[in-house]
């Protein structure tokens, strides 16, 4: 049986997971990219980008 996903208010604590996740995902992307300046921002929406197209690949599934 299929997960069906919710599209209801996400809870704080689900927040801060979002946000820890994007967070640590885009740290490692920065590492990789050589510790560039000035592209937290790129980073950031790159690893938001990344962990969307995952969570969609788990959903699929």
């Amino acid at each position: 049986m299929k997960n069906h996903h919710h599209n209801g208010p996400i809870s704080p604590t689900s927040r801060e997971v979002i946000h820890e996740s994007i967070a640590h995902r885009a740290h490692e992307l920065w590492e990789r990219a050589g510790q560039p300046d000035n592209s937290a921002e790129a980073h950031w929406l790159a690893a938001e980008l990344e962990l969307k197209r995952e969570q969609a690949s788990i959903s699929r599934n």
